[in-house]
């Protein structure tokens, strides 16, 4: 093995690292911060020394424009109200530093290790991390302990009535934004089945991490087969590895296994779970998912202006609300609603020109049902920064193929000349 190449894996060793903290960013108690905000410092110190990373962040202009609109928009409402926090003018201005620029430093920085292994497998092989580690943690409940109140700070209770069966792993908002963002990165498995069957067993794994954190984001996984679906008219090696995982969640007796035995409450939950969705979708909005996010949290307004343009508040009384919507409609009225879907769907639009199909959709699908349990858009948050390097990426990826034909046609167009 030759130097450059042992600087290189060394380089992709770190990246793997860094792509870790970044996602799931683990607070860890010592310290007192998310690690992204670690990876944040790394990121600006080495733009002093590159001054191109921020040159690149002419490439999303628009973005930040976007941005800064709902930064200042926020501010506002918050002054209307006599509120001097600016909590919500922080959580967009910091989504536009964790999604869009720290992402176009790792892209920069990194540039060989992305170009060879793209984006998408990279996020895999932290998605196979985040597995094995909850899988370990399942399997040694002592351990658990300690990394859950002693090493990292927990995104539950201590001592509430799912400790025992929820919250495994080594990441933050582990019944949260961490298992949707495994629903995600199980997505982007399911994709990659087409190239190796081995895909199967991450995929596998990954379900695990998600049913032991936060059954919705088990949701991807039919998500992701309609998707494929809709897109491949005939891959046998896709069609016969979901078949083949289906067959094995629905016909396994997984309670003969000692390792599944001892977590009955943890599978009766999910199971629960499962039956509510099931009930909402039907209409029934009497169980206690339904009643909790689509009736007890509905906008109310008082009067045409606060439908309009907000309360400033986060809920009707001192808590927030769960539902992300309602969350967007109670501080910021309809105004600041649709401002966010509208910059979403730019998004959206921008990755579809580049030919994007499984992914984005993929994404958009997954943003617009996750909100429903949580603020999710434009909010700093694993899934957030899962969103953020697929969508840099993309963009300078596209920007750096469009450069390369350029200098291809000029030196193409020089030598034509020449020769005339």
């Amino acid at each position: 093995m030759n130097l450059e190449k042992i600087r290189f894996n060394i380089k992709l060793g770190w990246l793997v690292i860094i792509l870790y903290f970044y996602v799931y960013n683990p607070v860890f108690i010592a310290i007192g911060i998310g690690s992204v905000k670690v990876v944040l410092l790394y990121v600006f110190l080495y733009s002093i020394v590159k001054t191109k990373i921020l040159h690149y962040i002419g490439f999303f202009k628009i973005e930040l424009f976007l941005t800064s609109l709902l930064v200042m928009y926020s501010i506002i409402t918050s002054v209307r109200i006599n509120e001097f926090a600016f909590h919500q003018a922080y959580l967009f201005f910091m989504w536009f530093v964790e999604s869009i620029y720290v992402p176009i430093g790792l892209v920069v920085v990194f540039n060989d290790q992305f170009k060879k292994y793209g984006w998408d497998k990279l996020i895999l092989w932290i998605g196979l991390i985040a597995g094995v580690l909850s899988l370990i943690l399942i399997v040694y409940p002592e351990l658990n302990e300690y990394v859950r109140y002693k090493l990292i700070a927990s995104s539950g209770e201590k001592h509430d009535r799912y400790e025992s069966i929820r919250g495994f792993g080594f990441a933050e908002a582990l019944r949260g934004a961490y298992g949707m963002a495994q629903g995600i990165i199980l997505g982007i498995c399911l994709n990659l089945v087409k190239e190796k069957w081995s895909y199967i067993v991450v995929a596998l794994l990954l379900l695990i991490s998600i049913a032991f954190n936060a059954r919705t984001g088990l949701i991807a996984f039919p998500v992701s087969i309609v998707i494929l679906l809709s897109r491949l008219r005939s891959n046998r090696r896709l069609t016969i590895s979901i078949l083949a995982t289906v067959l094995l969640i629905y016909n396994v007796d997984f309670s003969s296994f000692a390792f599944f035995s001892n977590y009955e409450k943890t599978f009766d939950w999910i199971s629960v779970g499962f039956l509510e969705a099931t009930e909402v979708i039907q209409g029934d909005n009497s169980s206690f998912v339904g009643k909790t996010l689509l009736v007890d949290e509905k906008f109310l307004p008082v009067s045409r202006f606060d439908w309009l343009l907000g309360t400033g508040h986060f809920g009707p009384g001192i808590d927030r609300v769960d539902n992300g919507y309602y969350y967007l409609l109670w501080f910021g009225g309809w105004c600041m609603m649709m401002s966010v879907i509208v910059f979403l769907i730019y998004m959206f639009i921008r990755l579809a020109r580049r030919k994007e199909y499984y992914y984005s959709v993929l994404f958009f699908i997954l943003l617009l049902i996750f909100s429903v349990k949580s603020n999710y858009l434009f909010n700093p948050s694993s899934i957030a920064r899962l969103f953020g390097i697929y969508y840099v990426y993309t963009i300078l990826n596209h920007k750096a193929k469009l450069n390369s034909l350029f200098r291809i046609f000029l030196n193409t167009t020089k030598e034509i000349e020449y020769n005339l």
